[in-house]
């Protein structure tokens, strides 16, 4: 009986790794998805949540500025976040994204290059597109370092 605990134990632990463990592609999809929805609905700190540390630190202090040029220009105490998503979610001119198929993952160590396929809606009109996603691990989890052919970013 006392041998049946420590197995038992054992195989509780080997499930629930295997339950929560998630895959460096798994991770990579996961922070693309996030990124990709957070782009559809305007939301800019989301988006910037997972870009890396190094840029989403130039980011931040970039729209910082523009909101204290903004301020002082204007008077007002008015967010480029605010803006960028009321033009984003009021005006016609920015494409809605999905994510078709991840193409291919060539992970190198702590960086990694992912291809997805994407379709960009605008005003009724559909365009396929290659996207291109450069990524970075930091404490074990991966983040957008670089993006090309995403929208209109």
């Amino acid at each position: 009986m006392k041998r049946v605990y420590p197995l038992a134990l054992i195989m509780v632990m080997l499930l629930t790794g295997c339950v929560f463990f998630k895959s460096d592609e798994q991770k990579m999809k996961d922070k693309i998805n996030r990124f990709i929805t957070s782009y559809n609905s305007g939301d800019v700190d989301a988006m910037t949540e997972t870009l890396d540390s190094q840029s989403r630190q130039v980011i931040n202090s970039t729209l910082n500025i523009a909101d204290s040029l903004i301020g002082s220009f204007t008077g007002f105490n008015i967010s480029i976040k605010d803006v960028f998503s009321l033009c984003f979610n009021f005006s016609g001119n920015f494409e809605r994204l999905t994510i078709i198929s991840f193409d291919d993952f060539q992970i190198k160590e702590s960086s990694a290059v992912v291809y997805v396929s994407v379709v960009g809606s605008k005003s009724g009109a559909e365009s396929s597109q290659s996207a291109t996603f450069k990524m970075i691990k930091e404490n074990g989890d991966w983040f957008i370092r670089d993006f090309s052919n995403v929208g209109g970013l």
